[in-house]
């Protein structure tokens, strides 16, 4: 079982199309998906926790946002393997990056055990817990 889908990976990539024909074709994102899942499953299981994930809902919906952005990540490498510029990252590091710090979190805290609980940009409540940019630096 996969946690994100086709769309789920377009969505990151708004001026990539993928398709049959693309770079990276459709059943190429379809396997690179289904290599993040196994990833993340042997990790959780490592973790003891029963795979494929299919609740509570909050998890589910954090894999699949953490599977999109491994996924994401392999595919833009594949597009720009290096950065545009000098000083410049490399397109995909940024879904790198998000996918690293996500399978750190599932590592160190495995399944709901995050000192926080589910790790969204907002808790319930409405108040920012990871805000993109803070109140406190100054830019």
């Amino acid at each position: 079982m996969t946690y994100a889908v086709e769309a789920d990976i377009q969505e990151r990539m708004a001026r990539i199309v993928i398709s049959g024909v693309s770079k990276v074709t459709s059943s190429q994102v379809t396997d690179i998906e289904a290599q993040i899942a196994a990833e993340i499953d042997s990790l959780l299981d490592y973790k003891g926790v029963s795979v494929p994930v299919t609740s509570p809902d909050w998890f589910v919906t954090r894999l699949q946002g953490l599977s999109a952005d491994g996924t994401a990540a392999i595919v833009l490498k594949s597009f720009f393997p290096e950065a545009v510029g000098p000083g410049e990252s490399p397109a995909y590091a940024f879904y790198e990056g998000r996918y690293r710090r996500g399978l750190k979190m599932l590592e160190e805290y495995g399944a709901g055990e995050s000192p926080t609980g589910p790790q969204s940009e907002f808790h319930t409540e409405g108040t920012p817990t990871d805000p993109l940019f803070p109140r406190d630096k100054v830019y």
